[in-house]
């Protein structure tokens, strides 16, 4: 469990929580990024992540309520059963939050007042699909192929009873 308050600062990464082998798959990681907190990466060179999830983690839970501000992507997930919300701001030089093709179950909530922002790529990429809820700001920014919200899958087996392997509810303040 990680709690700031205060300023977590690295060149690459700004948090790197990651279960190399599967025998480690039984851990869980949870980052809480209070209102006074700021979580920053500056440079883009390898990684450029403010925070970085990843192998076999069992769950992630990502509570931001301040900023996430990285060189690449704000929020980097590559491992299953990921939950983000997000009160604060997050912003990735490239993508606001993205989640590689190693990633099945992430859930994504940007309440109101809240915003991700991809700035120089999409505002949110979910590669395996999963859920967005925004009632805040989601933008993919510089790039003409910029989405505020992109999600797919090519997984037949990773789709719900209706055939869907993606789901964003957007309220009408989002």
């Amino acid at each position: 469990v990680v709690n700031n308050d205060g300023l977590i600062e690295g060149g690459d990464l700004g948090i790197l929580i990651q279960a190399y082998t599967e025998q480690q798959s039984y851990f869980t990681a949870e980052i809480n990024n209070n209102a006074d907190g700021v979580i920053r990466s500056f440079s883009s060179e390898f990684d450029g992540a403010g925070i970085s999830l990843g192998g076999f983690l069992a769950s992630s839970t990502v509570n931001n309520a301040g900023l996430i501000d990285a060189a690449n992507q704000g929020i980097k997930i590559e491992s299953d059963n990921a939950t983000v919300t997000n009160d604060g701001d997050i912003l990735g030089g490239g993508a606001g939050l993205w989640a590689g093709d190693e990633s099945n179950g992430v859930y994504v909530t940007n309440n109101a007042g809240a915003s991700i922002i991809g700035a120089d790529n999409d505002g949110i990429i979910l590669f395996e699909g999963g859920d967005v809820i925004n009632a805040g700001h989601i933008e993919g920014q510089q790039r003409f192929n910029a989405d505020g919200v992109s999600g797919w899958t090519e997984d037949v087996n990773n789709v719900d009873e209706n055939g869907a392997s993606f789901r964003l509810d957007n309220a009408l303040s989002g």
